[in-house]
């Protein structure tokens, strides 16, 4: 089975701030929650996509914390280097972007949202992360 998940920012205090800051005042208690649910429902042989913004430093650190043995990160303006990236999550699994299929069905992974992607006009599906709606009218 495949799965997606966004902005995590592991070891990032403002993570707490707003709703969730109210539901887990340390930031051990996030983790703990964050990863344990992440492990009770991605098996260790399904596919985990990580939409950017996992965390911005120690990713191997993190990365372990999840026993999904099949993870790929779509690199977010929260995460480390690209070195950092694949340090953790293995060569070629850490990307800008990234293409695959979701029932047969084309879709394209990137941290930001796009207007246009490829096969966007072809029946196809965008996954992001985060939007800060801060665009232009």
């Amino acid at each position: 089975m495949k799965w997606f998940i966004a902005d995590l920012h592991c070891g990032h205090s403002r993570v707490l701030i707003g709703p969730r800051g109210d539901a887990f005042p340390t930031l051990d208690l996030w983790h703990e929650h964050i990863f344990g649910e992440i492990n009770r429902l991605v098996g260790k042989s399904d596919t985990l996509y990580m939409l950017g913004d996992f965390c911005m430093k120690d990713a191997p650190l993190w990365r372990n914390k999840i026993k999904c043995r099949d993870a790929w990160l779509i690199i977010g303006n929260h995460d480390p280097s690209l070195a950092q990236c694949e340090l953790a999550f293995g060569k070629g699994r850490a990307r800008i972007t990234y293409e695959t299929k979701i029932l047969d069905v084309p879709c394209f992974l990137s941290h930001y949202p796009h207007a246009f992607w490829p096969k966007s006009h072809r029946l196809s599906m965008h996954l992001a992360g985060h939007c800060h709606d801060m665009r232009e009218d």
